[in-house]
């Protein structure tokens, strides 16, 4: 897997992450997993540092499973930074709670946030996080190999 970070108009990035899922490619269908999507929208009033949701899995697993979360969708003011991240966290057998964190004043109306589950005993998925920050940040990259 091949993971690359581009910039133009003179952005300048402080940190950068990546979520990412596979899928054995031996296998046509994979089994024991949930998804969904959920959107969060209080425009006009900005979302506060901190919104968290709970979330229903489909069916229950017999142990917690794995969930992966992304953006997939971001309105925010053009006049501040978008620092905003999504986790999951208290994951259960039947649900877990979506978090959604902003900071350094960033104001955001709404997210998209699309999530995954699946049984880590598959053996047929996997995850992960890749980031770190650029540009002569003295934050060291993550998960990346040169």
């Amino acid at each position: 897997m091949v993971a690359k970070a581009s910039a133009w108009a003179g952005t300048s990035e402080y940190f950068i992450g990546v979520t990412y899922l596979k899928v054995s490619s031996t296998t046509s269908q994979v089994f024991g997993m949930d998804w969904g999507t959920h959107q969060i929208d209080t425009n006009p009033d900005p979302l506060p540092p901190t919104t968290n949701c709970r979330i229903r899995f489909f069916r229950e697993y017999v142990s917690p499973p794995t969930v992966v979360v992304w953006l997939n969708r971001l309105d925010t003011s053009s006049n501040t930074g978008w620092c905003v991240n999504v986790t999951a966290s208290h994951v259960l057998t039947t649900g877990f709670v979506l978090n959604v964190n902003t900071w350094n004043q960033s104001i955001v109306y709404g997210v998209g946030v699309s999530w995954v589950a699946y049984s880590p005993k598959s053996g047929r998925v996997w995850s992960g996080i890749l980031g770190g920050g650029l540009r002569g940040s003295s934050m060291p990259m993550r998960g990346l190999k040169a």
